[in-house]
């Protein structure tokens, strides 16, 4: 212990004996750079296009104080002397700065600290150096595309071996600097080269994307990369949510499987990849996808013959779609669904010819008739079969044909079969399910086939009572037929009652305008087979007339009465159905009844459902009225009345509506006819309904669930007539039916849309560029019309000299008038004046430019070159025959002159072309007068007469050459002067330059023709520039009536 004592003592003795030794060394004279930066604080580096240089240097120990003259800083063969110092815990801190606003050099450049107190020695710090970097980073190799929806992207960023280094990398949007990515350089770093581990950039859109790399180094320098464009598409497509339809199950699902397509849609513009996974059904294949016919960038893409079946009653699809540049969207689609447990009813099995309850067939075609009906998923058409080989087919017969009519299903078979007797046929279903798969009852039934032939015993006809016919008398019909079954019959009264197409429509075994009477107006004593009849119809038409009735009986089975016994009464001439009768006009006619509707048809086709609850709607029908013997001097409308209403909804299944559309009012254009038509030009109803809610007034739900609504109104018009040489004074009244639509329009009330479509067309470039020239055409008017005043006032100076002048200043001041006055010999002869209209010609060069009104004979090389391209288009439309067209006539004609005037004058044409589609959008289709399909088909007529059409009539030559040849003959019979103008003209250039008698008499023939010329410049001024004499453009904005009514 006493060793280790011993050992201490000792090294603290040491310790003890060297400290002074160590403090003097720590604390003798020194001098060392702390600080060596510019004002980015990079240690060693400034920034050679300007900074301020910083250097700070500690001096420790110092002998004296020490004063700011005593440092220096030396560079090569240079010093300067630091700025300032100041106490430090270690010794003496100085501070030299060096403001580089000029900027220096690039480069390293080594320097040194030294002091030397005053008498004393130089002392020097260790070398340190300072490196001036004005150069930003290199950026190489940079490229970016798009790959299966992701942008790849690879570039390089450098910085010099010198430079102060790599701090940050960014990729712009280069259309919108926006910041994409962005990237820290750590301290230090020369290089970086871009991975996509340290991220992806992401863009927005559809079309040619635009990008660029900026690199910043640690001084702040920046460089920015070329614009590398490429053309992606970021837009994913767009599953459309509640989409999921089960086609053939509808809102049902079975207790079993079941097979059905199923339909989900997507926006995309170009067809998408579509596919699902489902555990509810077993879908293996993609979607085939259709575009919608109306819809634009609407895709319906459909999973064919999927098998479905859930317990749960809903059916959910993980649907994907992916479109061509790799973009996808993925959404879960729901559908739920009804449990379906019952099957199928049938409502009736048998023939539309029935008697006490039976069906009956003839010998020849019938035709089997089931009306079926199912309360949940509907009745399956497809799975349809009967047994009917009694009808001559076979023992699982389809339908021939099937129709849904409301609620019910009807299939209808098809058959020939030739009965030689009286027969009870048994035919039944073989096979009847609704769509969820649930069958139905079996049923059968039996048929009574009839082979024989009704007999007509006796007809008798009457006008009411009597056994003469007058106006408006009903007929009356008498029948006796012998028949042991029911009647059906048939009279044609097409014309006999006015109207009978509309009050009695064709059907199955009858065509329009036949009325059909059954056994339930006549009767028959028990055991008997003769019917005794008794028919009543419609009031006839007036007379005085000799008019048809065809009559035709048939049983029930359809059997034809071949068989007329008796002699018709009361008939003018006829037998076997076919009869002539005399009808007697009134000598006042209290009731007339001449008229019978033609024609009622709407002309739009129908009301935008979209619409009814923001405006008064309105729809337009088409009404004419036609009559073999009065002629119609005027009508009008006493009103219209709601007679009832249908709803009809997918699969044409169709329902009553309680409620119908209020009408606001009715108007009539097109009414007076003077002079009176038997065949009165087509009369225009226009119906106005107040604004109401669509969806309460046809208890609308889903639209998907609602195809459209029809109302039938019963409107009354009175009808004005002249019969023979006199006016009747009552009105006919006559009522017509007619059906207004409503519906919701495909693309979401798209003839509505108005405003989006107004603002398309002003957002046209086509339309902005004109419209932001219209203020330079107003100015080019007024500059056209300089040019023509100039020379008219030129040509009156020159008038003032004749007067004043002797005959020798004549032909001098006179000018060269083309070839009108004399060869180029005989105007070398005449030296024009010199005067103060010189200054004039200075303005002549841009007047012509800015006129493009080239004269007969231009002198400067644009006059010239207008001057050809006139010659050449007319040449070439009318052989040279025809020399009046304007660089104005058309665009293309204007672009090949280098008319600027002209090409801003048709651009300005282009512009009232839009305005006119503009005006029509913004009054013509809100009063229910147009569409928006028939305005666009108005812009698209004058775009063609005025754009297009002229292009393509000036690639057909010579088709003004006959037109030119009208005009020449036309010219010189209205206008003589200028056959004398053309006689002087050319004889002055034949006997001017050869005779001195001949040139005398040609300088008065100038001063004439000049006369002429100058009156008909004046007279030109007004009319050798084209206008357009109405600005269409001044009433876009305005609301109210519209030019083009």
């Amino acid at each position: 212990m006493s060793k280790q004592k011993k050992g201490v003592s000792v090294l603290m003795i040491f310790l003890i004996l060297i400290l002074p030794i160590y403090s003097a060394q720590v604390l003798a004279l020194n001098i060392q750079i702390n600080t060596n930066t510019g004002q980015a604080g990079i240690d060693g580096f400034i920034d050679a296009k300007g900074d301020i240089w910083t250097v700070q240097a500690l001096i420790t120990s110092p002998p004296t104080d020490v004063q700011p003259q005593d440092i220096k800083l030396k560079i090569g063969t240079n010093s300067a002397p630091f700025n300032s110092c100041g106490d430090d815990a270690l010794g003496k801190l100085c501070k030299y700065e060096s403001p580089l606003s000029g900027g220096v050099k690039e480069g390293s450049h080594p320097f040194q600290v030294v002091y030397q107190p005053a008498g004393g020695q130089e002392l020097a710090s260790d070398s340190s150096i300072i490196t001036a970097d004005g150069s930003g980073p290199i950026i190489s190799t940079f490229n970016a595309i798009q790959q299966e929806g992701v942008v790849l992207v690879s570039f390089t960023a450098t910085e010099d071996a010198t430079g102060s280094g790599l701090k940050k990398v960014e990729i712009l949007n280069a259309k919108s600097s926006e910041v994409l990515f962005t990237k820290e350089i750590p301290a230090n770093t020369k290089t970086y080269t871009y991975s996509p581990e340290d991220g992806q950039i992401v863009l927005k859109g559809e079309g040619q994307q635009y990008v660029k790399v900026r690199a910043v180094d640690n001084l702040g320098h920046v460089s920015v990369s070329n614009v590398v464009s490429f053309p992606g598409d970021f837009v994913k497509p767009e599953i459309i949510a509640d989409s999921l339809e089960l086609v053939d199950l509808g809102k049902f699902i079975g207790q079993f499987e079941s097979t059905t397509d199923l339909l989900v849609s997507v926006k995309e513009k170009t067809m998408p990849k579509v596919e699902a996974t489902s555990s509810e059904a077993k879908i293996t294949d993609p979607a085939e996808c259709e575009d919608d016919l109306v819809v634009v960038d609407l895709w319906h893409c459909t999973f064919k013959d999927v098998n479905v079946f859930s317990e749960t009653d809903t059916v959910s699809l993980l649907v994907t779609a992916t479109d061509a540049a790799g973009n996808k969207d993925v959404q879960t689609l729901t559908k739920t669904l009804s449990k379906d447990a019952t099957g199928p009813t049938v409502i009736s099995l048998g023939t539309a010819h029935t008697f006490n309850g039976k069906s009956f067939i003839k010998s020849g075609e019938n035709k089997l008739i089931l009306v079926a009906t199912d309360v949940g998923s509907g009745v399956d058409e497809k799975s349809i079969r009967a047994n009917i080989q009694g009808l001559g087919g076979d023992l699982s017969s389809s339908p021939d044909t099937c129709i849904q009519e409301g609620k019910n299903t009807i299939c209808v078979w098809d058959q020939t079969k030739t009965f030689s007797s009286d027969e009870i046929i048994r035919v039944g279903l073989s096979q009847f399910k609704d769509i969820a798969g649930n069958e139905g009852v079996l049923k059968e039934v039996e048929l009574f086939s009839d082979i024989s032939e009704p007999k007509v015993e006796s007809i008798e006809i009457y006008g009411d009572d009597k056994t003469f016919f007058q106006s408006n008398d009903p007929l009356k019909i008498k029948m006796k037929i012998a028949e042991e079954n029911g009647l059906q019959v048939l009279v044609n009264l097409n014309d006999v009652v006015m109207d009978a197409e509309n009050l009695y429509p064709a059907t199955e075994v009858s065509e329009a305008g036949w009325k059909i009477f059954t056994e339930e107006a006549c009767t028959r004593q028990e055991g008997e087979s003769v019917w005794a009849c008794e028919f009543v119809t419609a009031p006839i038409k007036s007379g005085p007339d000799i008019f048809t009735l065809e009559v035709e009986a048939r049983d029930t089975a359809g059997n034809v009465a071949e068989v007329w016994n008796g002699k018709p009464k009361n008939v003018e001439s006829g037998n076997q159905g076919n009869y002539k009768i005399r009808l007697l006009g009134l000598d006042s006619e209290a009731n007339p009844n001449y008229w019978e509707k033609l024609s009622a048809v709407p002309l739009v086709k129908f009301i935008d459902l979209d619409t009814t609850k923001l405006t008064y709607t309105r729809i337009p029908f088409t009404v004419q009225f036609k009559s073999k013997q009065a002629k119609m001097l005027a009508l009008d409308v006493v009103g219209c009345t709601a007679k009832d209403a249908t709803v009809t909804k997918p699969g044409n299944h169709t329902e009553t509506s309680p409620t119908f559309p209020e009408i606001s009012r009715v108007l009539v254009s097109g009414k007076n006819f003077p002079g009176g038509d038997i065949s009165p030009t087509p009369t225009q109803l226009i119906m106005e309904f107040k604004p109401f809610e669509e969806r309460e007034m046809f208890n609308i739900g889903d639209e998907k669930e609602f195809t459209k609504a029809e109302v039938v109104y019963t409107c009354q018009f009175r009808l004005f007539s002249q019969v023979g040489n006199s006016a009747l004074k009552a009105a006919e009244i006559q009522d017509i039916d007619v059906k207004v639509p409503f519906a919701f329009s495909k693309l979401g009330a798209v003839d509505e849309n108005i405003d989006g479509k107004i603002n398309d067309l002003k957002d046209d470039i086509w339309f902005k560029i004109p419209d932001r020239l219209a203020a330079v055409n107003d100015v080019m008017k007024l500059v056209r019309y300089a040019s023509p005043v100039i020379s008219i006032m030129h040509a009156l100076n020159v008038w003032y000299n004749l007067l004043n002048g002797s005959f020798d200043n004549v032909r001098a001041d006179l000018p060269v008038y083309g070839p009108l006055i004399a060869t180029a010999e005989c105007a070398a002869l005449h030296v024009p004046k010199k005067s103060a209209w010189k200054i004039v010609e200075y303005f002549q060069v841009p007047l012509q430019v800015l006129s493009c009104n080239p004269g007969p004979a231009p002198t400067t090389w644009y006059g010239k070159y207008q001057k050809s391209v006139l010659n050449v288009f007319n040449a070439y439309k009318s052989l040279g025959m025809k020399q009046d067209t304007s660089l104005y006539d058309n665009i293309y004609l204007s672009t090949a002159g280098l008319c600027i005037p002209g090409v801003i004058h048709n651009l300005e044409k282009w512009r009232q072309i839009q305005c006119i589609q503009i005006d029509c959008l913004q009054n013509v289709v809100p009063s229910g007068a147009a569409t928006v399909s028939s305005c666009e088909k108005i812009n698209d007529i004058l775009t063609c007469k005025y754009v297009t059409g002229e292009l393509v009539g000036m690639f057909i030559p010579m088709t003004g050459l006959t037109k030119a040849v009208k005009d020449m003959i036309k010219s010189a019979l209205t206008n003589p002067v200028g056959l004398v103008r053309a006689a002087l003209v050319q004889g002055c250039s034949l006997s001017c330059p050869v005779s001195g008698s001949s040139a005398a008499f040609c300088d008065y023939a100038g001063i004439v023709v000049m006369a002429v010329d100058t009156i008909e410049n004046v007279f030109g001024l007004v009319q050798s520039y084209p206008s357009i004499s109405q600005d269409y453009c001044s009433k876009v904005g305005e609301t109210g009536t519209s030019f083009l009514s």
